[in-house]
């Protein structure tokens, strides 16, 4: 860790010092010196860290605060949207679930009415009274079914 924190401020020390002293970087090159890829490597860097210092210390106070408010306002949009996106989905399972029992609900007096109706097809075809039966529904059916075998 201290080797690092003394690499960084050499680093820093260098860079300030060619900053000032335009002509070193061509002084170093005009010494003959074959370019390795690590001293290309270096100055790249050296280049770079230059370009961010110069950026950063360019950067006004407004336009952080800029930059800051817009990646908040992304933020929030975002967990908003998560929040929307879940509160639809609950909603989602719940319209399911009600469709699903009005839906088993229906099947039910459905399977009621044709069993209803057969039952009171036996009574006709077994020469019973509705009456006889025993089940009211049933009786009421049978009526109604006889009607309609009357009228077609």
């Amino acid at each position: 860790m201290e080797e690092e924190i003394a690499l960084s401020k050499s680093t820093w020390y260098l860079c300030c010092f060619l900053h000032t002293q335009k002509s070193a970087i061509d002084e170093l090159m005009a010494m003959g010196m074959q370019q390795s890829p690590a001293l290309l490597f270096l100055l790249y860097s050296l280049q770079q860290l230059r370009g961010l210092a110069l950026k950063r210390f360019s950067t006004t106070l407004e336009e952080e605060e800029s930059i800051e408010g817009y990646r908040t306002d992304i933020y929030l949009r975002e967990e908003k949207a998560i929040k929307e996106h879940f509160a639809m989905h609950q909603q989602l399972e719940v319209d399911r679930k009600v469709r699903a029992d009005a839906f088993a609900e229906y099947q039910e007096n459905e399977r009621l009415i044709y069993r209803m109706f057969c039952d009171s097809h036996m009574c006709l075809e077994s020469g019973l009274h509705p009456y006889e039966c025993g089940d009211v529904n049933e009786c009421c059916t049978w009526m109604m079914t006889r009607e309609f075998l009357k009228v077609s």
